[in-house]
């Protein structure tokens, strides 16, 4: 009985983990990978209808005090045309059954306060393998 009992929730804190790790829209499904530390970041809704973009998020770190050279920060977001920002590292994941595109950019842009350029390593891969590994999270509708 107590096993059963540790088994239920054991499945039932596994369920909260995998909610606490996704992103679900009309035109996306993003769950975040085991490995991501989603107890440190927040998935914040974005308002980009304005630029062609009904679907977007921002996954942040908390309190936004991240070291530049391991920016994990990234957006994801569906669009009929792309909004305009720079990025360290971008992939368009796919288009959905309605002709969006996804895409997932993100990382620190240009040069450090000293002028030095930015080298993100996020989770110390280099920015299109963590690009390209998010990507693999995302199922299109």
């Amino acid at each position: 009985m107590a096993a059963k009992k540790a088994e239920e929730e054991a499945a039932k804190r596994a369920e909260e983990a995998k909610q606490a790790r996704t992103i679900d829209t009309d035109y996306f499904t993003m769950v975040l990978p085991d490995w991501f530390p989603i107890d440190e970041y927040e998935i914040t809704s974005m308002n980009w209808s304005s630029v062609g973009a009904p679907a977007a998020f921002r996954v942040s770190k908390i309190g936004g005090n991240q070291d530049p050279n391991q920016d994990a920060d990234f957006y994801i977001f569906a669009y009929t045309e792309q909004p305009s920002f720079g990025a360290c590292f971008s992939t368009v994941v796919g288009t959905t059954s309605g002709g969006l595109k996804v895409q997932i950019a993100g990382g620190s842009y240009g040069a450090g306060s000293d002028g030095s350029i930015i080298d993100d390593r996020p989770f110390d891969m280099d920015p299109q393998s963590y690009a390209n590994a998010l990507a693999a999270c995302v199922t299109l509708k």
